[in-house]
């Protein structure tokens, strides 16, 4: 009759999800475990660890040490081949026309709103004399540069003219 192995483990969680493969897990990946170690250097570093015992500690450690060395290296694959698709899209950029920005989710949008509401396009230009022109209002904010003078222009008229609607209404 054979002889059967007795448990040596205490551990009522698997390895696989226990607290002391994630300890040793951050301990390799923050440099606090390194390569070069001995398993029964690593082992005695958590109490976690006693938990599962020295005679399996040693290849549950070099197990997972290739594990996260083969993650670094498809991390770094993936790195590398992202860097490539974005050269790639760039060069493709270069031969298309931006894509037009929205005024209607722009800030300049809600800039413009909030100037209008305080009265800044019925101000006197105090070099002139007369009211504020909207290529001075134009250059007040930059997000209103992120649209040509003449989109931004018509937004000042188009806002104005929907506001006098909507108080001839009340």
């Amino acid at each position: 009759m054979a002889k059967q192995r007795k448990k040596k483990t205490t551990a009522q969680t698997p390895w696989a999800q226990s607290k002391a493969k994630k300890l040793l897990k951050d301990d390799i990946i923050t440099g606090r475990v390194t390569v070069d170690m001995m398993p029964a250097d690593v082992f005695v570093m958590r109490p976690e660890f006693a938990e599962y015992g020295k005679s399996r500690f040693g290849p549950n450690l070099r197990n997972l040490q290739k594990a996260i060395a083969r993650d670094y290296n498809r991390m770094s694959k993936d790195c590398e081949y992202f860097g490539n698709d974005m050269s790639v899209l760039l060069e493709q950029r270069k031969d298309n026309p931006p894509i037009k920005r929205s005024w209607h989710t722009s800030e300049a949008k809600t800039l413009l709103q909030e100037d209008i509401d305080n009265g800044v396009h019925l101000s006197i230009d105090p070099e002139t004399g007369t009211k504020i022109e909207p290529k001075a209002i134009y250059q007040l904010r930059p997000e209103y540069r992120e649209f040509s003078l003449k989109v931004f222009r018509n937004h000042i008229y188009q806002e104005v003219k929907r506001r006098e609607k909507m108080e001839s209404k009340h």
